[in-house]
């Protein structure tokens, strides 16, 4: 396990992430707080868009949007090293020469990587409570479900990046089979877009889609699966 962390940690791309998400976070915040302010002063006089207005879709989603492209674009590189370093180098075939199996490597390599994972989610967790001590409402039940989406998201997301490390030669091979499995999810969902049929149906199970369902603030099987 301190083997693990140090790698992580001796690595820029760590410290790339959590430096671009917490300025993300920070514009997609303030961004969304300022859209929510001017959609409420019409709420005002409108009591059809009062009812629409809700802190989740009008300034959480936005918010966690920034963690999404982290998910996407920056933590596979993460989860990549964890493994590409140590097959280029050769330890990997040493680390398991060790009196400790493959599972137990590879669930030390897991732990650290939701640790990571964590600690990049705290920027998205300190906007939800800026929002809160400014007054605004906090459904803990909505905010909860977005959270656990974005997280079983990056868990899919790094299963496919070790994957694609364990079996390309290279970490930049393995980094292009991840993103186009992540990309792939964005390109099925804008051709299945006004489409009907097998199509359609595909893009009910894409990454994007199950974690729109999540962003409803609502888990069930039926929004599970993007219905």
């Amino acid at each position: 396990m301190p083997k693990e962390w140090r790698d992580i940690l001796a690595g820029h791309t760590i410290w790339v992430l959590l430096l671009l998400l917490s300025a993300l976070v920070g514009y997609s915040y303030t961004q969304a707080v300022s859209l929510y302010g001017e959609a409420s002063k019409s709420a005002q006089q409108l009591p059809e868009v009062a009812r629409s207005l809700s802190p989740l879709d009008g300034v959480f989603v936005p918010t966690f949007g920034a963690l999404y492209l982290a998910n996407t674009f920056l933590f596979p590189f993460i989860a990549i090293r964890t493994i590409a370093s140590e097959k280029q180098t050769g330890s990997l075939k040493l680390l398991l020469q060790l009196p400790c199996s493959l599972s137990t490597v590879v669930a030390a390599k897991l732990f650290v990587l939701l640790a990571v994972w964590l600690i990049a989610a705290v920027p998205c967790l300190s906007a939800v409570a800026l929002w809160s001590l400014s007054g605004g409402h906090v459904g803990r039940v909505e905010v909860a479900h977005l959270f656990v989406g974005h997280l079983l998201y990056a868990a899919v997301v790094v299963g496919i990046a070790l994957l694609a490390a364990a079996l390309a030669e290279s970490s930049a091979t393995a980094a292009i089979l991840t993103l186009a499995a992540t990309l792939g999810s964005w390109v099925l969902d804008f051709a299945a877009a006004g489409e009907g049929g097998l199509l359609k149906s595909l893009s009910n199970f894409s990454l994007t889609t199950l974690l729109r369902g999540f962003e409803e603030g609502v888990f069930s099987s039926t929004a599970a699966l993007g219905r």
